[in-house]
Parts: C-alpha cells; sequence; structure tokens
C-alpha cells in the first residue's frame, strides 16, 4: 500500500514537471507567433499603404530607424506604418511601452506622445478625436 502511493506521489511529481515544461514551450511559441505577426502586419501595411511607406522610410533613411534613441514622434510614426490604419495617442504609447520604450516624464508616455504628434505636423494627420494617421506625401507638399 505504502509502495503504491510512493509510485502515484512520483508519477504527480513527474507530470507536473512535464507540466511546467509543456506551460514553458506554450509561452515560447506564444513569443515566436507573436514576432509573427508583428511581422505579417507590417507586410500587409506597406502593401496596403505604400504612401505612409515611403514617408516612414524617408525617417529611415535619414539614420532614424524608430528604434529607442529617436523621437517618440518617429517611432510613433513607424507604430502607425505598421499597423497600417489610424490609433489613438494612448494605443501608440501602449505600443511603444511594449517595445520597452519608457519616460522619465512625469507627464506620463501619453502627454509625450500627443506632444512628439503636435510638433511633427509633417508626419501626423488627425483623423478624429484623439486618432492619428500618417500624413501621406501629397499632403505635405500642399502646405
Amino acid at each position: 500500500m505504502i509502495e503504491d502511493a510512493n509510485i502515484i506521489a512520483h508519477q504527480v511529481v513527474a507530470s507536473k514537471a512535464k507540466i511546467e515544461e509543456i506551460k514553458a514551450k506554450i509561452e515560447s511559441l506564444r513569443f515566436d507567433l507573436a514576432v509573427e505577426e508583428a511581422v505579417i502586419v507590417r507586410l500587409q501595411s506597406i502593401k496596403l499603404n505604400p504612401a505612409a511607406h515611403q514617408v516612414v522610410s524617408q525617417i529611415e533613411s535619414r539614420g532614424q530607424s524608430g528604434v529607442a534613441g529617436n523621437s517618440l514622434a518617429e517611432q510613433a510614426a513607424t507604430i502607425l506604418r505598421e499597423r497600417g490604419k489610424p490609433m489613438q495617442a494612448a494605443e501608440i504609447s501602449r505600443a511603444l511601452v511594449q517595445r520597452g520604450v519608457t519616460t522619465t516624464s512625469k507627464a506620463g508616455m501619453n502627454s509625450m506622445v500627443l506632444s512628439g504628434i503636435r510638433r511633427r505636423s509633417d508626419l501626423f494627420r488627425r483623423v478624429g478625436r484623439g486618432r492619428y494617421t500618417l500624413k501621406l506625401d501629397h499632403e505635405s507638399e500642399d502646405k
């Protein structure tokens, strides 16, 4: 009887270890999936909105790739290009935070993003209350 209980206890421990192993593998696969989905979104946005892609490509060609160290506005432009649709400033802020961008400003990330978007009217166009999109090249030239 005690021997059976020891065997069952050993099997329970082994099963729990296997479950933890599988959970770790699932998390790894979820991360890989998220990366691949982000690539697909970026490729689709380039396909669906080549003019917006050209605007951000001009930024990137000046050595400003939209990664940490560049202005929040330029990073926001990269996010908008990748998403391929208008976004609220709060959504852009969340995407920046997910990419590891931080701010020491007491005003917070949302305020910093809004400020950057408003300063860079050459890149952004307001399309609704708190919603922004990339300004296309021909829109910039019209002004």
